[in-house]
């Protein structure tokens, strides 16, 4: 099991590497000016958060990051009472994944209401590992 989750490390990280040199001269103004909108509005509920915030960093080209949608959905029915949770597109918000150091997807940053980064969880978790893992930073 360990050999896969590594095996998948890898080969996101691979894709990120390609996907980010490969967009670079297809990215459209419009999708500059979306990003840009993107980034405010994270950033906004971020700096307003009275909960914690969860940003999923993702690629729509990442396997790994689709496999963690449903596991990222059944997270927010069951917890998003007491997080907010948001959506990242690497390709389209680089300077936001910049400065949370994603270097590789999936990844999962958790902030405090003061922006404090409280977790960093990176490749793919199933139902069970999440779960386990946001029941512990609730708990601090």
């Amino acid at each position: 099991m360990k050999a896969i989750r590594l095996l998948m490390l890898i080969a996101t990280g691979v894709m990120l590497m390609m996907g980010i040199n490969s967009c670079d001269n297809k990215k459209q103004t419009d999708d500059k000016s979306s990003a840009q909108s993107k980034e405010s509005s994270v950033k906004a509920k971020v700096g307003s958060a009275q909960k914690l915030v969860l940003i999923d960093f993702y690629a729509t080209w990442c396997g790994p990051c689709k496999a963690m949608t449903p596991v990222m959905e059944q997270m927010e029915q069951k917890y998003g009472d007491r997080i907010e949770f948001q959506k990242v597109d690497v390709d389209q918000n680089e300077e936001l994944a910049r400065k949370y150091n994603v270097m590789s997807i999936p990844n999962i940053v958790i902030l405090s209401p003061d922006e404090e980064v409280l977790e960093n969880i990176v490749g793919y978790h199933d139902a069970d590992e999440m779960e386990e893992i946001l029941s512990k930073v609730l708990e601090r």
